[in-house]
């Protein structure tokens, strides 16, 4: 059974686009495939986001095997960004992977912070 959810994001995809907006939807870590059939909850699927129109597709915490069959799925028709749990060692693996974007949160992870307000007391 198909839920509300992918009617709302057809509306959000028309609002956007109608404004020359992309649609940027976060897949999370969430199914490949529709896994309701097997009594599990419907969450959103790559094949859900295209249909509706997503410019850009975020994928968060997948394994390298995920995200290959992800890409393998949206060939080509949204960017594809990947995040979370992103290793230095694993950045050549997930370049060849096929996606557009790499985020790696390991590189902000240690800096700290400055304080450069311009308040004057």
């Amino acid at each position: 059974m198909r839920v509300a959810f992918p009617l709302f994001l057809l509306l959000l995809a028309g609002l956007a686009h109608a404004r020359g907006l992309p649609l940027i939807v976060d897949q999370g870590s969430g199914a490949l495939h529709d896994l309701s059939r097997w009594g599990l909850p419907h969450e959103q699927t790559v094949s859900e986001l295209l249909e509706a129109g997503a410019d850009v597709i975020m994928l968060d915490n997948m394994s390298l095997e995920m995200v290959k069959q992800a890409v393998s799925l949206i060939q080509h028709a949204a960017l594809v960004e990947v995040s979370g749990n992103v290793t230095r060692a694993g950045l050549p693996d997930l370049a060849e992977s096929g996606v557009d974007i790499i985020s790696i949160g390991a590189l902000t992870h240690g800096a700290r912070s400055v304080d450069i307000s311009m308040r004057i007391t």
